[in-house]
Order: C-alpha cells, then sequence, then structure tokens
C-alpha cells in the first residue's frame, strides 16, 4: 500500500471515529450538571396488595441542555470522586459487586425487587434514552421525551422554599398532578414528566398509584460530574420497544427469582433487603401494576 493510501485509509479511521465519539458524547449527555433534585419515588406495583408500595429515592441531575434521572444507590455508587477510589482499590484486590458467597444477589426492598434504570433527557433534540437492568441484561429503549398537554391551574404553594404552581396532565394512561416552580432556571422533571414552564419537585397520578415527593435539592460543586449515563458498556445494551421493555419489566418485577433461575439454573439466589437485612423473603406480585398503562 502507497504512502498516500495509507494516509487516506488513516484520515478516514479518524474521521470515522471522531464521529463516532462525537455522537456518542451528544446522546449520553457529555454537560456538567448544575443540580441535583432528589425524590422518593413511590409505586404501587401490586393492585391485590397496595402496602406497602415499592419506594426508592431518585436523583435528577440537571444540566442546561440534558439530565439524567436514576436511582440514589446508583448515584451514589458512580460519583467520579468514589469510582476513582474504587480503581485504586482494584489494583490490589479483585471485586465482585453482583455476586454473593454460594451464589447471585438479588437486590430488593419491602415493596418488591430493586429496579436498575436510568432516564436521560436531551432537550435540544427532544430525545429519551432509557436503560433498564433486568436479571443479567441491560435494555435500551430510544424515544422522544413525551409531549404532555398540560393544564396550569391557578393553585399555588411552597415546596422546598421554592414557590410552585398546580398542573394537570395526562401520560400513559394516567392523570398527573404536577408542581412546578419558575424560581429555578429548569424545564424538566423526574422520570419521563416535563414540559411545563419550569422544574416539576412534585408529581403524582390522582389515583396516588406514583407519587414523586421532594426531598432534596443541591447544587453540584464536583467538576467532573456529568449528566452522562453511568453505563460502562452502553454499546452493549440490547435494543427494545416501549411494548418489549413493559412485558420485560413486568415478568422481571412479578418473579425476578423465576427469571435469573431461568438464566442461571444451577445458581442459589440469596435475596437482600436493604430496608431490612433480616428480611430473606419476596412476596410475588398478584395484579401487577405497571407504571405506563398505555
Amino acid at each position: 500500500m502507497t504512502m498516500n493510501r495509507m494516509s487516506k485509509c488513516l484520515l478516514n479511521v479518524i474521521m470515522s471515529l471522531g464521529m463516532i465519539f462525537s455522537f456518542l458524547g451528544r446522546v449520553s449527555g457529555q454537560e456538567k450538571t448544575i443540580l441535583n433534585v432528589v425524590y422518593e419515588f413511590k409505586h404501587v406495583r401490586d393492585l391485590a396488595n397496595p402496602e406497602p408500595p415499592y419506594v426508592a429515592d431518585m436523583v435528577l441531575s440537571l444540566a442546561k441542555n440534558t439530565s439524567r434521572y436514576t436511582t440514589i444507590y446508583v448515584y451514589n455508587n458512580n460519583k467520579p470522586a468514589l469510582l476513582a477510589q474504587q480503581e485504586q482499590l482494584q489494583s490490589t484486590a479483585s471485586s465482585s459487586a453482583t455476586t454473593v458467597v454460594g451464589g447471585l444477589g438479588l437486590l430488593v426492598n419491602n415493596g418488591g425487587v430493586f429496579l436498575r434504570e436510568e432516564t436521560l433527557k436531551d432537550l435540544k433534540e427532544q430525545a429519551l434514552t432509557q436503560y433498564t437492568f433486568l436479571g443479567n441484561k441491560t435494555y435500551l429503549l430510544n424515544s422522544k421525551i413525551p409531549d404532555i398537554n398540560w393544564k396550569i391551574t391557578k393553585d399555588k404553594k411552597e415546596l422546598g422554599g421554592y414557590s410552585c404552581q398546580k398542573a394537570l396532565g395526562d401520560y400513559a394512561g394516567r392523570t398527573y398532578e404536577a408542581w412546578f416552580t419558575t424560581d429555578l432556571p429548569f424545564q424538566n422533571g423526574p422520570w419521563k414528566l416535563g414540559g411545563l414552564p419550569g422544574l416539576i419537585l412534585e408529581a403524582r397520578d390522582l389515583k396516588e398509584e406514583v407519587q414523586f415527593i421532594l426531598k432534596e435539592i443541591t447544587r453540584n460543586t464536583d467538576p467532573e460530574e456529568t449528566t452522562e449515563t453511568f453505563q460502562l458498556y452502553p454499546q452493549l445494551a440490547i435494543p427494545v420497544n416501549a411494548k418489549e421493555l413493559n412485558r420485560l419489566e413486568h415478568s422481571f418485577i412479578k418473579d425476578p427469582i423465576g427469571v435469573l433461575n431461568a438464566v442461571f439454573p444451577d445458581t442459589q439466589v440469596a435475596i437482600m433487603n436493604m430496608e431490612d437485612p433480616g428480611n430473606r423473603s419476596l412476596d410475588k406480585i398478584e395484579e401487577y401494576n405497571p407504571l405506563e398503562l398505555d
């Protein structure tokens, strides 16, 4: 191969890699986090046994044009400073974060199996990216940010020291009551909710089967923290559509041990309850109540 042809090939490779990294940077949200909002998320997963509901603290990390919404467990275990410490420890010791002695560990709380997922928004592109970890696989759902037709009311109240106004809107088979503030320079909200002229600090469906309750707002002081995904290998996530993801979530939430046993038939599953460490039981869901009804 001549030098000219080699140079052209090298240039093509460099340009291709540049396009790939540019694309990855755009969709993963390479913006510095400005604000972190913590919500208490409540979900009545089982209509036959509504108590206790599934409860998890969630973190909405906000940048100018992008955001990331995930569990506080995932967030705290992926902070840049903590990851740097872990890298130092791993240089002298091995890690087995997903296994326990004698088998697999299944994280649960009193409301059911713990769900590891991320919802990323790109407001400029109106793009929504969702990563969901079920069993031993990560699934990827790409879609548009929902266009919710909100009706803003005159009702007002204060949340966390911020003046808020009430709005009502329908999304995925549920009618949500949302309280948003214009005191903060964001037009966003927890999970897939948004589209109001402010930041949603509280939301619940009218049946109170799904709730997002404000717990804390903090300004980010870590210059390394961005709103990009925490997925180590996002390119390996399995693309699915909304219908497929709902079916997979339903199967896993309803019978997570059965799903794991189907993948690892000769492996024992150890239940680890984050709220009640002594509780090794997990009730099966009788009447599953998905977040998105349609």
